[in-house]
């Protein structure tokens, strides 16, 4: 497994985006699907098995925190850890920007997502620009420096 840059315009990542779109809406059919109010996510990874891309993620920079999005696996390759290895990489990414917060925002359907931010030392926070508290959305951040 190994990490490659991706761009906005990447045909797979747009695929990707569109899975983990899809999904939301099948989860959340009559709910809020929020995202942010920045034009353009500004790092996006790919994570490949050989040259397969099986999962991506990408961060928000903003002044003093990050903002993990678009985390998503392919079915087929979920319970291998990679979902771990990505946030691991996308910690690691926001740290070198010297972004020592990071911030998410999850759905309360999505108990995997939930376990692994908890697992990782996440921790339960309120609603965060542009977000406003929801029912169906959990919000989360983690100190790097801790």
């Amino acid at each position: 497994m190994k990490f490659k840059p991706l761009s906005p315009n990447d045909a797979n990542f747009i695929l990707f985006a569109s899975f983990l779109d899809q999904a939301k809406q099948e989860l959340y059919p009559n709910g809020a699907v929020f995202e942010n109010s920045k034009d353009e996510l500004d790092i996006i990874i790919g994570l490949y098995d050989e040259e397969t891309l099986v999962g991506c993620g990408a961060l928000y920079l903003f002044e003093d925190y990050s903002e993990a999005k678009k985390v998503f696996i392919l079915p087929k390759c979920r319970g291998l850890g990679l979902s771990k290895k990505l946030m691991l990489e996308l910690e690691r990414i926001s740290a070198l920007s010297e972004k020592f917060i990071v911030k998410l925002e999850t759905g309360v359907k999505q108990p995997a997502a939930i376990g692994l931010y908890k697992s990782l030392g996440y921790k339960p926070i309120d609603a965060f620009p542009p977000y406003y508290s929801h029912k169906d959305h959990l919000y989360f951040e983690k100190n790097l420096k801790c």
